[in-house]
């Protein structure tokens, strides 16, 4: 890439536009696996870099900047394909509550708009008042 996105924008010409975030696109796509490669190197060296610190993050020094390795929390969740509520008959309710929360949630309905047109004009003010339309940021698809 000779040119930067700056110059191509400010050249307002849509093929030119369009030929940049192609071949930018490409670029990317082909470099990826290799940085996913060094990410899991930096993983390792992370790792026992820390081991031996005790720290949550490793700084791993280069000639141009500094990689941080972060170490998030681990966290406690349900095994997958267990089903907590059902399991719930099988411990005492006490423990169960101490340790889950029930949480409920609610969601948009598939044919919302459908069944809000036939609500009476008061109804449909009150469950507006609840709901918004958010606009989706258009995606961008680019040829490999």
């Amino acid at each position: 890439m000779l040119k930067k996105a700056k110059e191509v924008l400010e050249g307002g010409d849509l093929k030119e536009i369009v030929d940049f975030a192609i071949e930018a696109n490409r670029e990317i796509k082909k470099i990826e696996p290799e940085l996913d490669k060094v990410k899991v190197e930096l993983r390792k060296r992370g790792i026992a870099s820390a081991a031996l610190s005790g720290e949550k993050q490793a700084l791993l020094e280069g000639n141009l900047g500094t990689a941080t390795v972060v170490f998030p929390k681990a966290e406690i969740r349900a095994r997958k394909g267990v089903d907590l509520l059902a399991a719930e008959a099988g411990i005492a309710p006490e423990v169960f509550a101490a340790l889950f929360v029930k949480v409920t949630t609610v969601a948009i309905a598939p044919d919302f708009e459908e069944k809000l047109a036939g609500l009476t004009a008061a109804q449909k003010t009150v469950i507006n008042n609840l709901v918004e339309t958010v606009e989706a940021t258009p995606r961008v698809n680019l040829p490999k």
